[in-house]
């Protein structure tokens, strides 16, 4: 797709609802990143969008960052390598795709309580794990299903070829957020920590049908049901 004038990326890189969320329950203290894979262009994306929080979070202190390559044992590896080296508490940890159960894992292997962990693009099991816990544990999570993703994808195509003129070149939905209000909307429950499958949800909790009119000079067009 680069350099194509008629290709549109529609995808959902934003996630500084869940990084802000998680930074707002942290308040204070020291937290550890776990990123993505280094040099990938996403794992870029949502470190410079907690970044940009980070700056309005005078009281927290980044005490290390971590490539955990968004996965669960690299990340339990590395997590575990630093706790080693800073036993003093974390006050939260800031994870991305992939990297919450191993975060947990790690934690709970070196006898630590569980911080409010940014669970970013989260995974069936990771919302699972938090709906048993959600009377005493809060954290922010966002991600989408396949459902929603389908649902999303083939609607702005069909909008696309009924001419309703697409104000942007890359349409950037930002994806579904959970916190403890609305997690059972979306966890399963019953499920293991490691389980891979996606979160729940309605078809259009991603991005209904006056959701996607947002992003196009025309309304209406074809649609889905």
């Amino acid at each position: 797709m680069p350099g194509s004038k008629y290709a549109i990326p529609v995808w959902t890189d934003n996630f500084a609802t869940t990084e802000a969320g998680t930074l707002g329950l942290i308040k204070s203290g020291n937290i550890l990143f776990v990123r993505g894979v280094q040099g990938n262009t996403d794992d870029d994306a949502v470190y410079d969008q907690a970044l940009a929080d980070l700056k309005d979070c005078p009281n927290i202190k980044v005490e290390g960052v971590v490539y955990g390559d968004y996965a669960t044992s690299t990340t339990k590896t590395v997590v575990q390598q630093f706790l080693v080296s800073h036993p003093e508490p974390l006050a939260g940890v800031m994870t991305q795709g992939g990297e919450f159960a191993g975060t947990v894992e790690a934690l709970q292997a070196a006898g630590k309580s569980i911080p409010p962990i940014s669970d970013v693009e989260a995974a069936g099991g990771d919302l699972s794990w938090w709906l048993a816990r959600k009377s005493s544990y809060s954290t922010y999570g966002q991600g989408i299903n396949g459902f929603q993703a389908g649902y999303t994808f083939m609607n702005i195509a069909l909008k696309i070829l009924s001419n309703d003129e697409p104000k942007y070149n890359i349409i950037e939905i930002p994806a579904v957020t959970f916190d403890n209000k609305d997690l059972a909307t979306y966890a399963k429950p019953g499920k293991s920590l490691d389980w891979a499958g996606e979160p729940a949800g309605s078809k259009t909790a991603w991005c209904d049908q006056a959701c996607m009119s947002q992003y196009f000079t025309k309304s209406g067009g074809a649609s889905v049901n």
